[in-house]
């Protein structure tokens, strides 16, 4: 039977919640493999009356925690279980008597999963060495399939641009920097707050656009943000805007020269939609260098990388970029070819080539 006459089932529990990646994700996927021919159907749970033929759970620990041992019963039918792991997290040993519960609960998810899939879709090379150490029996079915951008890029004439910009009051000649996603701990926004402090004092003057949203369980870290903002004297620097479409993200995106993502723990990565967001929009991209860097990213070549919470170190990127368009053009352009890594084409075209796999 031909993949088209299939019907993919697209399962991710978090699809109820407000906005987030992995959300975001499973909707454009669905319209990628739709627009690529396939018949897709997306759930938030799983379908017990149809003729199931793939399968496909979106994995997140937080999400399921220890919920995956019933829905054996689901997993043993005939439908073809794929899965694709979104985040994995280590067993470190500092937190070991605090969240041990939490681990084996997501171990035994993991070993669940890893045994009875068929094919398991990685999203960056920390999880593919995850499958590899932790759960070596799986890791022939492994593919690493990066994630793509949850913002697209909109159109808008250079006029409509210095319009915007001078809406914001600020000048054609200033540089702007921004930062899009959800606004919670580990973005290393504080980190940024710092560097644009350090340029302050050396009278290089910048303007951030903070494109996202506050979920209720980060309102304690953005009010610290705030605070610190005003400690640091920096106001003036920052324009704030909460839960903007996908349209005006992208226009505000377009009229600005760098793009900063100073990730604190892992870095940059090829899991993370924020990232791919600056790719999208041509952005020169400043973000840090985790333990595991996808062979993708050329640091200075198509990204630049500092090291995570350092605000010198950050600060110093951003002066290089800020002072050289050559160098943002030259970036602009190698990140160019990048993109298409990370198209929707292209990652339906591989989950397509993926399922293909299993498929008789």
């Amino acid at each position: 039977m031909a993949l088209k006459m299939k019907k993919i089932h697209i399962i991710y529990k978090g699809l109820k919640k407000e906005r987030c990646g992995i959300k975001d994700y499973c909707l454009l996927l669905a319209d990628a493999l739709e627009k690529s021919g396939c018949v897709v159907n997306i759930l938030s749970s799983f379908p017990n009356n149809e003729d199931l033929d793939i399968l496909h759970l979106q994995y997140e620990p937080g999400v399921y925690k220890g919920e995956i041992k019933r829905l054996l019963p689901i997993f043993l039918k005939k439908g073809i279980l794929c899965v694709t792991f979104h985040t994995l997290y280590t067993f470190g040993f500092r937190y070991l008597p605090i969240r041990f519960p939490f681990y084996m609960k997501s171990f035994l998810n993991l070993f669940i999963l890893s045994v009875l899939s068929k094919g398991i879709i990685v999203t960056n090379e920390k999880s593919e060495l995850f499958v590899k150490r932790f759960l070596p029996w799986a890791q022939h079915k492994v593919l690493k399939i990066p994630v793509g951008t949850n913002i697209q890029p909109v159109d808008i004439p250079e006029n409509e641009k210095d319009k915007i910009r001078k809406d914001l009051n600020i000048n054609r000649e200033d540089i702007v920097l921004s930062h899009f996603g959800l606004f919670y701990k580990g973005k290393g926004l504080e980190t940024l707050f710092k560097a644009i402090r350090i340029l302050k004092v050396k009278n290089i003057y910048l303007k951030l656009l903070l494109l996202g949203t506050v979920r209720q369980e980060s309102e304690s870290y953005h009010r610290y943000l705030l605070s610190l903002a005003e400690k640091l004297n920096i106001n003036n620097h920052l324009y704030w805007f909460y839960s903007l479409s996908e349209e005006e993200v992208s226009k505000y995106l377009i009229c600005s020269d760098i793009y900063v993502v100073p990730y604190d723990k892992e870095g940059a990565s090829t899991r993370r939609t924020s990232l791919m967001v600056g790719f999208a929009h041509s952005l020169p991209l400043i973000s840090t260098k985790g333990k595991i860097v996808s062979h993708l990213f050329k640091n200075g070549q198509n990204i630049v990388l500092v090291p995570p919470k350092n605000a010198q170190k950050l600060a110093e990127a951003i002066y290089e970029l800020a002072i050289s368009s050559k160098k943002r053009e030259k970036l602009q352009k190698e990140l160019q070819e990048l993109s298409k890594e990370f198209s929707w084409k292209n990652i339906a075209q591989k989950h397509i080539d993926f399922y293909r796999r299993f498929v008789r």
